[in-house]
């Protein structure tokens, strides 16, 4: 691995399990989802989707959790609660009824 594959010294990359090293991404790839960052965010959208039936990618250019996801020491503040039924009066109950 090169300096620039290795995560920045932090909480996370200490504690964290080893992460296989996978090739760039060549040719086509077909999915119903694209999602572009493997952090906190771009892994849970990723899963929850998958989770719901759709076939997703995942793009990450580097390392999962590489930018500010593996560096804040795992803390993830969660205001906005689970489900997706708060949401309803904003996209509709068909947005999230899969």
């Amino acid at each position: 691995m090169t300096a620039s594959a290795q995560h920045t010294a932090s909480y996370y990359a200490a504690s964290s399990l080893p992460q296989p090293d996978y090739p760039a991404l060549r040719g086509e790839v077909t999915a119903d989802v694209c999602v572009v960052g493997g952090g906190f965010s771009g892994l849970n959208t990723a899963l929850e989707l998958a989770e719901r039936g759709f076939s997703v990618v995942l793009l990450e250019a580097r390392k999962i959790a590489w930018g500010a996801s593996g560096r804040n020491g795992g803390q993830l503040i969660r205001g906005v609660g689970h489900g997706l039924e708060q949401f309803a009066n904003v996209i509709g109950t068909d947005a999230y009824a899969r």
